[in-house]
């Protein structure tokens, strides 16, 4: 994971959010779905993540419940498949 040492300086908004988006960045990680940290500009569906050219968005200053990064390999599959925007 590219990102992983800037996941710690995420905001999250759960006592282990830091552990439970490394567990789950991770695992994006294993099927090659870039995670990067940015600034998110614009309206975004959940607060904090978004979809941005192919990779997962995570804006470090939002404050971002970790349970909202996609965590199923079907879900992040069928994107993929689907849609293509993972």
């Amino acid at each position: 994971m590219n990102e992983a040492s800037n996941i710690a300086n995420c905001i999250w908004r759960e006592p282990s959010g830091l552990a439970a988006a490394r567990k789950i960045c991770a695992f994006h990680e294993t099927e090659n779905i870039p995670v990067t940290i940015a600034p998110i500009s614009g309206k975004i569906f959940v607060p904090g993540l978004a979809i941005v050219e192919g990779s997962i968005r995570i804006d470090p200053e939002a404050g971002s419940f970790p349970g909202d990064l996609p965590t199923r390999r079907g879900i992040s599959t069928s994107a993929r498949q689907n849609y293509g925007v993972i």
